[in-house]
C-alpha cells in the first residue's frame, strides 16, 4: 500500500487549486508507523499550492498527525474517518488542528456516507423511496388481478 500514499501525496500538488482556500497556508507532519516500519511525510500548504515530501530532518510543522499504515490509507481511500480512528486510539493530532482539515480536502469522501437529510426526503411519506414501493405495491396488485381476472 505504501504504492498508495505515494501517489496520494504526489498528487497534492496537482488537486491544490481546486480544493484550497487562497488564505491558509502552514506546514503539516505526518508520522506513520506499523509493522515494525515507519514514515514521515511533511505537507507544506500555501495560497492554493501543496508540496508533500520525505524529510529526514526536523522542520517545524504546526500540526503533527500519528496514525498507522493501515488508517492513512483507509483515510485516502475514503473507507475510513477520523473520528473512528480517534476512538481506537489509532490516530492523533496535536498543535493547529484547523490546518489538518486543509489536508482532510485531499481525502476521497466516505463512499458509505450520506447526507441524512436526504435520505429523510427519500423515506418519507411522497419521498422517491415511498414512491417506489408504492409503486412496485401497485404492480403487484395489479399482476394479481390480471391472474385471477
Amino acid at each position: 500500500m505504501r504504492r498508495t500514499r505515494v501517489a496520494f501525496f504526489q498528487a497534492l500538488p496537482a488537486m491544490a487549486p481546486s480544493r484550497l482556500p487562497a488564505r491558509h497556508g502552514g506546514v503539516i507532519r505526518i508520522d506513520l508507523a506499523g509493522d515494525g516500519d515507519q514514515e514521515r511525510w511533511y505537507v507544506e500548504f500555501s495560497v492554493g499550492r501543496a508540496r508533500a515530501d520525505q524529510d529526514d530532518g526536523e522542520r517545524t510543522a504546526q500540526v503533527t498527525i500519528t496514525t498507522t499504515f493501515s488508517l492513512f490509507d483507509a483515510l485516502i481511500r475514503g473507507e475510513a474517518s477520523v473520528i473512528g480512528g480517534s476512538y481506537r486510539k489509532d490516530f492523533g493530532i496535536a498543535g493547529q488542528t484547523p490546518l489538518y482539515h486543509l489536508l482532510r480536502r485531499f481525502f476521497d469522501s466516505s463512499r458509505s456516507a450520506r447526507d441524512p437529510r436526504i435520505r429523510a426526503q427519500e423515506c418519507r411519506r411522497h419521498g422517491l423511496l415511498w414512491r417506489e414501493s408504492l409503486e412496485a405495491d401497485l404492480r403487484r396488485h395489479a399482476m394479481r388481478r390480471a391472474g385471477s381476472g
